[in-house]
């Protein structure tokens, strides 16, 4: 293999030539469209972390406006359910009270009844014992005859008052 120097000479030069042509004409384009493809991935590799943390910030808050509102509606459960039974215990109490008062005025009027039957039986025994006595009174009679009738007004008054 002879080697010659001169196609040898030629060939390194022609090479470097051609390294320096492709470095000024090719490199320098190439070089910046991968730096710019890179600050363009870094830039998305930015943007996706920066996404990523405000997801987790939405989410997190979101999570705390959840706790926040079972928080309320549990507040809101308890606040009726306490509500409910003042209701209620306010309800019973007006019901004792309504039901002392209508017992209160029942006994007033079973009284009043009574008081009304009582001078009625009064009355009706005070103008019998008049009859009686004018009868009596209105004729001598023996002592069978005044029995006869105080038992006859006995009976009137039993029959009266049942």
């Amino acid at each position: 293999m002879n080697i010659e120097l001169g196609n040898l000479f030629t060939e390194v030069i022609t090479f470097l030539l051609l390294l320096w042509f492709l470095r000024a004409v090719a490199w320098k384009p190439i070089a910046k469209m991968l730096e710019n493809r890179q600050q363009h991935i870094e830039a998305q590799i930015d943007t996706a972390e920066s996404n990523k943390k405000e997801s987790e910030r939405l989410v997190e808050e979101q999570r705390q406006m959840l706790e926040r509102a079972k928080q309320e509606a549990h507040e809101m459960i308890e606040a009726a359910r306490r509500s409910g039974d003042r209701q209620a215990a306010e309800i019973l109490t007006l019901a004792e009270s309504e039901s002392k008062r209508i017992r209160t005025e029942a006994v007033a009027e079973i009284e009043r009844e009574k008081q009304l039957a009582l001078a009625a039986v009064s009355e009706y025994v005070a103008d019998l014992t008049v009859r009686i006595s004018s009868r009596v009174l209105a004729r001598d009679l023996d002592e069978q005859v005044k029995a006869a009738l105080v038992d006859e007004a006995a009976k009137e008054l039993e029959n009266s008052v049942c």
